[in-house]
């Protein structure tokens, strides 16, 4: 015999359809095991517990004993100004109306982390807020996002071909200097100045051409190198050029 205890909202139908062990079958304390590992991924409960009882007729009743998770009514950010509420929420994968599930909890703060490491701000802090999510069901990211990763160096490693100052002034990724240039640290910058690389080298004959960059922040993470990483390949030479027809 199988019983289940705890439930409010969830359906016990939805429960015994991830499990394992049903009445009749012959009791198997692996299986059990297994079910409350079934149960757990379902992301619907907080704690699942599993008891086995001997009945006077010799028959076995297993005991699921349940706590359902929390509902999260609401989604809050708190602290946002670099990046919109907006831009947050998309890549958030809970929604109101839905359980608690600390596993998505931790993907929406490393989601965001990268919306913000996109936007130069390598030091961004965000935390749940859990006494208001356990008190009220609402579920409210603060976000601290310190200052912007400055770029204190830009390096090429592997042109032979051109010289650092040519190759420098042709991408956007540029060193901070004092007043006249903030030099702020911008993912999406990097990501199209690896693409203007590739293309002057392809230009160039380069066809084999890799490129590609790496940040290497300091101690304190205040401030940046911009390495880019070069593999010229071979350079192709037009042998000769013929017109016919005419």
């Amino acid at each position: 015999m199988v019983t289940i205890k705890g439930l409010s909202r969830i359906s016990e139908q939805e429960v015994k359809n991830n499990l394992r062990i049903g009445a009749g079958e012959p009791y198997e304390s692996l299986a059990v095991r297994a079910d409350v590992a079934s149960l757990y991924r379902l992301g619907h409960f907080e704690t699942v517990t599993a008891e086995a009882s001997l009945q006077p007729d010799g028959t076995v009743e297993v005991i699921y004993t349940l706590i359902e998770q929390s509902l999260v009514l609401d989604i809050q950010t708190v602290g946002n100004k670099a990046v919109s509420d907006q831009e947050l929420r998309a890549v958030i994968p809970l929604y109101p109306g839905g359980p608690r599930d600390d596993f998505l909890l931790e993907q929406s703060i490393l989601k965001m982390k990268d919306l913000y490491r996109n936007k130069g701000h390598y030091l961004v802090e965000i935390t749940v807020d859990e006494s208001r999510l356990k008190d009220s069901g609402i579920l409210i990211f603060r976000i601290v996002e310190g200052p912007r990763v400055r770029i204190q160096e830009v390096e090429f490693v592997g042109n032979r071909t051109f010289p650092d100052k040519q190759l420098s002034a042709e991408i956007k990724t540029k060193p901070w200097i004092f007043i006249f240039r903030k030099g702020n640290l911008d993912e999406e910058a990097l990501v199209d100045d690896v693409a203007t690389l590739d293309k002057v080298y392809k230009d160039h004959g380069f066809v084999d051409v890799r490129v590609d960059r790496r940040v290497e922040l300091n101690s304190d993470q205040k401030e940046a190198k911009v390495v880019f990483v070069i593999d010229e390949g071979r350079e192709y030479r037009l042998r000769s050029v013929r017109v016919e027809g005419t």
